[in-house]
């Protein structure tokens, strides 16, 4: 019995250095610094909130297929501000996001503002989806989606959300 508690004590203790690993990221490092700030909306959405409203019956084809790409995400987080005087700043922590975590998908420059899609793979699997737009006299929104993800489904959810942020991805569909 002893030896048993042993193993699961080390288990234990590695997934509390795992999970304090992965959540050390440079994402979750921006998030913490900016979540709290007045000038800031934060939203945050657990896989406890995905997995709720995957409870609910698709009554088409369609719902059905939202209702399963969405019980493959584990959390969206939205970190928006207006503060145009902050862009040389947000701009300059934006930049330092690691290129050896994230490859980068698409970017679009138009009307002085630039939007960036990145995605962070395990294998040939989307673990994570990050989207940055910003500009010169713009709002400043990051998008973080973690899970499983498929980029065509994830783009058909985001135009049944009113959520701030979210149209920049019906921009994936015309890459």
């Amino acid at each position: 019995m002893k030896t048993k508690l042993k193993y699961v004590l080390i288990l234990l203790c590695f997934g509390i250095g795992f999970n304090s690993f992965a959540q050390n990221n440079a994402i979750d490092k921006f998030f913490s610094k900016y979540a709290d700030m007045d000038d800031f909306t934060s939203v945050s959405i657990s896989s406890k909130m995905f997995s709720l409203v995957t409870m609910i019956d698709g009554e088409t084809e369609e719902d059905q297929e939202i209702l399963d790409c969405i019980s493959q995400l584990t959390s969206l987080r939205i970190l928006s501000t207006d503060r145009t005087e902050m862009y040389a700043e947000l701009t300059k922590v934006a930049k330092k996001i690691p290129n050896r975590e994230y490859e980068e998908l698409m970017s679009i420059h138009e009307n002085n503002e630039d939007v960036l899609f990145l995605i962070k793979e395990d294998g040939k699997i989307i673990t994570e989806l990050l989207i940055l737009a910003y500009g010169e006299g713009q709002e400043f929104t990051i998008i973080s989606l973690t899970g499983i993800i498929d980029l065509d489904k994830i783009s058909k959810l985001s135009k049944g959300m009113n959520v701030g942020g979210l149209e920049h991805l019906k921009k994936i569909e015309n890459r």
